[in-house]
């Protein structure tokens, strides 16, 4: 017996579309409780308390782990400090050899001074891969600061590099020092063919940026749980290092405090950071609604004068002590 055909539905309605064949998608009216609701912050004076203060400046990746000791990559199968310092004088060796037509003279310099200093890393003592202390540059703010160091440690707890292939500490090296000379990450086309990985899609361009280095100067890019997978898109912007992010690394750009410790094996540690939401964040949006909501509970005769406007608000609201959080400090 012949099955009935089924009406098939059409995924995108039959908008209105301008000349180019872009869709013009209809505006969805504001509800009606959103007017009364932010009509009520306004008069009520909440609406100034329900704002972040604003920061001067941003906050780079050289802020955050700028001064944090040099740790040595590792190799993924039978690492030794024999193996990671020919693995990193081999890479140095093809890096020497390649040429670089698409940089200016200063560029190139660049190039090879990080190159140089990956070099002089493989020929010195080789650092550890972990059990180390960082402190934080004078340059990161004074509040962030305060709320990521404790002095008290003796060591960074989830500090230890991940394992690298051999090839891969190349790319890296190359992705760190084309950062340095170009200040970007380099995309797909800039690597040269001894360094193309054996991807069907690396020349597609799909994922050009499969190796991107967290540029020391800029803000970090997003850390994602992706971040458990492989440390490609999270290169350590020092090219002596020649490595990926550690867990603590990355919980310090998404300001974790130093004495927060993530359990579990190593890859569920990556996954813990990149699914949370910034802790110094939260801390702020926490302090923001414990103000708001302390001023709702007020009786009539508490209810402050405000008199003196708005801006004896926002005076009061940088005041207010927060409970701190648990498992956070």
């Amino acid at each position: 017996s012949r099955r009935p055909e089924t009406a098939r539905l059409d995924p995108s309605p039959s908008y209105p579309r301008t000349p180019n064949g872009d869709i013009i998608r209809p505006t969805m009216p504001e509800p009606a409780s959103a007017h009364r609701s932010r009509d009520a912050c306004e008069k009520s004076g909440l609406d100034s308390l329900l704002r972040l203060e604003n920061v001067p400046s941003t906050v780079s990746v050289a802020d955050m782990i700028g001064k944090m000791p040099t740790l040595r990559s590792r190799i993924s199968r039978g690492d030794s400090e024999a193996l990671w310092r020919s693995a990193l004088n081999r890479a140095c060796d093809l890096l020497e050899r390649i040429s670089r037509p698409e940089m200016t003279a200063n560029e190139t310099q660049r190039f090879n001074q990080a190159v140089a200093a990956a070099r002089q890393t493989a020929g010195a003592p080789a650092p550890p891969y972990r059990d180390a202390r960082g402190a934080l540059p004078p340059s990161c703010a004074d509040r962030l600061r305060d709320w990521i160091h404790d002095a008290k440690l003796k060591k960074l707890p989830n500090h230890e590099t991940r394992g690298h292939m051999a090839d891969d500490l190349a790319r890296y090296l190359f992705a760190a020092a084309f950062a340095k000379a170009k200040k970007r990450s380099p995309h797909a086309s800039h690597f040269p063919d001894d360094l193309a990985p054996e991807h069907a899609n690396w020349s597609t361009g799909k994922f050009g940026d499969r190796f991107r280095v967290q540029l020391a100067d800029d803000p970090s890019s997003t850390v994602t749980s992706h971040i458990s997978k492989d440390g490609h898109y999270y290169i350590h912007p020092d090219p002596g290092q020649c490595r990926s992010l550690t867990v603590r690394e990355a919980a310090r750009l998404q300001t974790f405090p130093d004495n927060y410790f993530f359990h579990g094996p190593r890859t569920q540690q990556y996954v813990q950071v990149g699914n949370a939401v910034p802790p110094f964040l939260a801390r702020q949006i926490a302090a923001r609604v414990w103000e708001v909501s302390e001023r709702l509970c007020r009786s009539p005769e508490q209810a402050p004068d405000r008199s003196e406007g708005r801006h004896r608000d926002q005076r009061q609201a940088t005041q207010v002590a927060v409970p701190e959080m648990a498992g956070v400090r």
